[in-house]
C-alpha cells in the first residue's frame, strides 16, 4: 500500500506543475476595466472667463462591454433628474420636474434643454435616438449640452478627461485573462518533490520484488 501512496503523490505534484506550466487554474490578473469621458457643458466655453464653471468632466469606468449613455450619466455621481429617458435637470442647470415640465424652458421660443452628443469621426453628433438606446464602450466621448441644440459642445478629447494611468495597466488576453509566470524556483521544487517520491515508489517496489517469493 506504501508505494501506492508514493505514486498517488507523485501524480499530485506532477499535476501541480504542469498546471503552473501551462497557466491552468485562477487568473492572477483581471482584465482592465472600460473606461468613458463624459463632458457637461452649460454653455459655450468661448463665451466664459472660467471655462470650468460652465464644463464638467467626468471619467467613468465600467465592467460591462457596453452601456447606454443614460446609465453613464446616472454613474457620474452628478445630481440628475430625469423623465423616462428625458434629462430635465444636471446638477443646478435645468427644470425641477415634477414641480415644472421637463422641458420647461421650451414652452415658449427659445428652447433650451439638456440634448445628447457623442464623439465620431473627429466631431460631434447629436443623437437622435437618445440616450437609453445608445451604446457607449471602452474610449466613447459623450457629452449633454444645455442650450438650443444647434451649437455642439467645445471639442475635447478622451484623453484630457481620461489621462493614462501612471502605471501600466497588463494589456488583455482577447481570449483569456493573462497569467503571471510563477518564479522559477516554484518549478524546480515541485520537480524535485516529485522526482524524490517517485525515487522512493521505485525503491519500494525492488524491495517488494527483490523479497522472498
Amino acid at each position: 500500500m506504501l508505494r501506492y501512496r508514493f505514486l498517488s503523490i507523485a501524480l499530485i505534484l506532477a499535476t501541480g506543475m504542469v498546471l503552473l506550466v501551462t497557466g491552468s487554474g485562477p487568473s492572477l490578473s483581471a482584465q482592465r476595466p472600460s473606461r468613458a469621458a463624459l463632458v457637461i457643458q452649460t454653455a459655450p466655453i468661448g463665451d466664459q472667463a472660467d471655462p470650468s464653471a460652465a464644463r464638467i468632466t467626468r471619467c467613468i469606468s465600467f465592467s460591462e462591454t457596453s452601456i447606454s449613455g443614460l446609465e453613464l450619466l446616472a454613474r457620474s455621481g452628478l445630481k440628475v433628474v430625469t423623465w423616462g429617458g428625458a434629462v430635465c435637470r444636471i446638477e443646478q442647470t435645468g427644470c425641477q420636474y415634477p414641480s415644472e415640465p421637463c422641458f420647461c424652458q421650451c414652452l415658449r421660443p427659445p428652447c433650451s434643454y439638456w440634448s445628447y452628443w457623442y464623439w465620431k469621426d473627429n466631431r460631434w453628433m447629436y443623437s437622435a435616438i437618445g440616450s437609453a438606446d445608445h451604446g457607449v464602450v471602452d474610449g466613447s466621448v459623450e457629452a449633454w449640452m444645455w442650450g438650443n441644440a444647434e451649437t455642439p459642445p467645445d471639442t475635447i478629447s478622451f484623453a484630457e478627461v481620461c489621462p493614462p494611468d501612471s502605471t501600466p495597466e497588463p494589456a488583455p488576453s482577447t481570449s483569456t485573462d493573462t497569467v503571471d509566470a510563477p518564479p522559477i524556483g516554484q518549478y524546480l521544487l515541485f520537480a524535485g518533490m516529485a522526482l524524490a517520491l517517485l525515487g522512493g515508489f521505485w525503491l519500494t517496489r525492488r524491495r517488494t520484488t527483490s523479497g522472498p517469493r
